[in-house]
């Protein structure tokens, strides 16, 4: 089930957010590393087909996501950076209307919240109202979401922002066992959440691909001892600034 990104480039006004962009994925989990406004979450938003294509093309299984339409969305989990909640809902209540937009069938759709509010550790706060629910929990039912339908691509821009370090780890490990599976896209600027856990790594700078691979052989090639040193090597060659 390839993902497959061909020259993707992207502008906001003068601002070049990504630029010729290209990358196969297949089913495992990738790790987009950079800074703020290196281009993760452009990259996000063109996959998920939320904001309209400029340039370049998208295709999975080798058709174009824009041709594919709801066909292709139904095979995505999404969960952007920015909470899209309804607070006066229970946990419980938004994961339903979402798995009723994903046109999840019926009989499936409670034992996939429940799934869904085991993996995120949810489960004991799924009847709470999302008003009364902390940043964390809110950020935790946001990946819930994501998780619905069975995706065979799953897009996680940074997902454990607001998490304490064992929701970190107990999410990056759930992550990593259904990457067996699917396409998962990780995008963050914190290096702990892929460093462990990636089966490749890309780094990004100013819109632009830097460098990519495996994390062992971006160490080896290198000459670091973490992901972090290691990407701060890559991106000293580029003598762009990076823009915020």
């Amino acid at each position: 089930m390839p993902l497959e990104i061909q020259h993707l480039t992207h502008t906001y006004g003068k601002t070049r957010a990504l630029s010729d962009f290209s990358w196969q994925f297949h089913a495992g989990f990738y790790g987009v590393l950079g800074p703020n406004g290196a281009g993760k979450t452009t990259l996000m938003r063109l996959i998920s087909d939320n904001i309209r294509r400029q340039s370049g093309r998208i295709l999975f299984q080798g058709q174009d996501i824009v041709d594919l339409g709801r066909s292709f969305r139904e095979k995505l989990g999404y969960m952007p950076q920015e909470q899209g909640l309804y607070l006066d809902m229970t946990g419980f209540d938004f994961l339903r209307y979402i798995a009723v937009l994903k046109r999840i069938d019926r009989q499936a759709i409670r034992p996939q919240i429940e799934q869904a509010l085991q993996a995120v550790d949810c489960a004991d706060q799924a009847f709470t109202r999302l008003s009364a629910c902390s940043g964390g929990m809110r950020q935790r039912m946001m990946l819930a979401q994501a998780l619905l339908g069975l995706p065979q691509i799953l897009l996680l821009d940074e997902p454990t922002a607001g998490l304490d370090p064992y929701e970190r780890v107990r999410v990056r490990q759930h992550i990593r066992e259904i990457s067996r599976q699917c396409i998962v896209i990780w995008s963050t600027h914190i290096v702990s959440d892929l460093e462990a856990g990636a089966d490749q790594v890309l780094f990004l700078r100013s819109g632009s691909l830097v460098e990519a691979g495996p994390t062992a052989d971006l160490l080896l090639r290198h000459g670091a001892g973490t992901l972090e040193e290691a990407y701060l090597k890559a991106i000293s060659r580029d003598p762009q600034d990076v823009r915020d």
